[in-house]
């Protein structure tokens, strides 16, 4: 007999194992039934390595699919927990504002200044509120702004929007800002309510720090000194302030020379010093610890020179130069002596006005014009070589020589303003009221006066051309070309 060998191909390692047992077909002695076994036991021992190896794949398997499960019920939680959220704002009530400051300043110099009003609004527990942009507060708080002394130079400013005077905050993130825009005058003063339902009102006033003097040396928070010496009082005032309050006058660094500053209460005093200066480097700091205004200081000493930009000036100031206050300078023209004229007018009307004469080397000599308080306007030097002025509130065009003598002449209600030399030997003036004309007055003092086509219109000005585009030109003599004379030719005399 003959054995076969049956070949299988199993769907598992356990079916592999189960047949091997079956494997032999035909006899069964003893040394077919060795052979048989061994060989079933080869098949038995490859089928254990596969079921091994089938227990470790199903085994990875079924791993994996236990994290793709927990994955996927965790997705699915997940899902659920996303779509039964519930997003939760919960007001703050407002039990104080947190607020202690009740006053400040802000500088008075024409500048636009914000002052931030510091707001921490606490609940029932002290603890601050600070919610949020997405929880409003419960009780809202109403901002006012009353401003007294003046008005629309202050605005409350919320998130960083001018709104007025009145607002509400509802937000912790709110921010609230009073906006100054500089002016007013002293006394002016701003007081910011702060109300909330169920919380007791609270304020803030804010006074601008201003700085005054009747000083004729000061105007628009500057001082113009003209000589060594010279003082001037400065007053600072803040309205409404509470007692405490004190101020402090500090000279900058570059004053030294120029100024110096002392102060009482709150009053100033600044003095000049030998050093000129123009307006830059100097300024004295009035300030009370909160605010400060800068007042500049220019010192101009008559003869000294002084650098602007580069560029140097020499000053030269008459005797009874006051700042402007009462002397007030009009034309300068060059005089028929070579040396410049000043007409120096009167304001208010007090005194008598001057025609002051200065030479290139900075001397001066006052001759007084005739009439208090004199009003000077124009001055030019006539062809006869006297210097010829206008007094515009006494009505009068006056003549004087290079010796100071003044001879006055009428001018018949035109009140006479700019003059100036004509190309006919004559002055020419410009008369702007009530006629409206320009008027000529020759040397000896006929006034001529000639009406302007529009008699609601006023001259600004009036000038003269120059003496080489008024002197007349020479005529030119055309001649005629001569005529030839007649030339004897051979055809002629034929």
């Amino acid at each position: 007999m003959r054995w076969r060998r049956v070949g299988l191909v199993f769907g598992s390692a356990a079916e592999s194992l189960q047949r091997a047992r079956y494997a032999a077909i035909g006899p069964r002695d003893d040394d077919d039934r060795r052979t048989a076994c061994d060989e079933g036991v080869g098949i038995r021992a490859q089928a254990e390595v596969h079921l091994a190896l089938d227990e470790r794949r199903a085994d990875q398997r079924l791993r994996a699919c236990r994290h793709a499960a927990c994955d996927h019920h965790r997705n699915q939680r997940d899902r659920r927990f996303v779509a039964n959220s519930l997003s939760i704002f919960i007001s703050g009530v407002i039990v104080s504002y947190g607020s202690s400051q009740s006053y400040s300043s802000l500088p008075a110099d024409g500048a636009t200044d914000n002052f931030g009003v510091v707001l921490q609004p606490q609940d029932f527990d002290n603890n601050p509120i600070a919610a949020g942009t997405n929880d409003p507060y419960a009780n809202p708080i109403l901002v006012n702004l009353a401003e007294t002394g003046g008005s629309g130079h202050s605005t409350l400013v919320l998130n960083g929007n001018p709104v007025g005077a009145t607002t509400v905050l509802t937000h912790s993130t709110d921010t609230l800002a009073l906006r100054y825009d500089g002016l007013g005058a002293p006394g002016y003063t701003t007081l910011t309510t702060l109300g909330a339902t169920g919380v007791a009102s609270s304020s803030i006033r804010i006074s601008p720090l201003y700085v005054a003097s009747a000083s004729t040396y000061f105007s628009a928070a500057s001082l113009s000194f003209v000589g060594s010496g010279e003082s001037a009082l400065l007053t600072a005032s803040e309205a409404s302030a509470p007692g405490t309050v004190t101020y402090a006058a500090t000279p900058s660094a570059s004053c030294s020379g120029i100024a110096t500053a002392s102060i009482s209460a709150a009053n100033a005093t600044v003095t000049s010093g030998g050093t000129a200066a123009a307006f830059g480097p100097c300024s004295v700091a009035i300030s009370d610890g909160t605010s400060t205004v800068a007042v500049r200081v220019a010192n101009t000493i008559s003869g000294v020179p002084i650098t602007i930009n580069g560029f140097t000036l020499t000053t030269y100031t008459p005797a009874d130069a006051d700042g402007g206050v009462t002397v007030q300078y009009g034309s300068i023209t060059v005089g028929p002596d070579g040396a410049l004229w000043v007409w120096e007018g009167l304001t208010p009307a007090a005194g008598v006005g001057h025609v002051t004469r200065i030479t290139t080397s900075g001397t001066m000599t006052q001759f007084p014009a005739p009439g208090v308080g004199s009003s000077g306007f124009g001055i030019a030097a006539g062809a006869d070589g006297n210097l010829w002025f206008t007094v515009y509130n006494h009505d009068q065009v006056d003549r004087m020589t290079t010796a100071g003598g003044v001879t006055a002449f009428p001018a018949g209600g035109s009140n006479p303003k700019g003059i100036t030399a004509g190309p006919d030997g004559n002055l020419w003036f410009q008369a702007i009221n009530p006629v409206n004309a320009i008027g000529r007055i020759t040397p000896a003092g006929v006034i001529t006066m000639f009406p302007l086509p529009n008699t609601s219109g006023q001259p600004g000005g009036i000038t003269a051309p120059d003496a080489e585009a008024a002197a007349p030109r020479p005529r030119r003599h055309w001649q005629a070309p001569r005529a030839r004379p007649a030339r004897c030719s051979p055809c002629a005399s034929r």
